[in-house]
């Protein structure tokens, strides 16, 4: 045994997914959570990792306070 795999041109596989029968060379693995898993969809089953689940991962810098804020003084409220 020489431990090579066959070029699979013309294999066909079934999408985890749906189950319909694709072209093997058209499907792709799923990533979740940043993590490759398993399974094998068809093009129109595969969606791409969502950028909410790195939530944690990314840092985020939006400050919101105003350091030393002054009251506006040039409408005048007693009228």
């Amino acid at each position: 045994m020489s431990g090579e795999f066959a070029s699979g041109k013309n294999a066909h596989g079934f999408c985890d997914r749906c189950g319909f029968r694709v072209k093997l060379a058209l499907m792709q693995k799923l990533t979740i959570n940043e993590k490759l898993t398993n399974i094998k969809v068809c093009p129109s089953c595969y969606e791409p990792d969502h950028p909410q689940y790195r939530i944690g991962k990314v840092k985020v810098r939006d400050p919101q306070a105003i350091r030393d804020p002054r009251p506006d003084t040039t409408y005048d409220s007693s009228r």
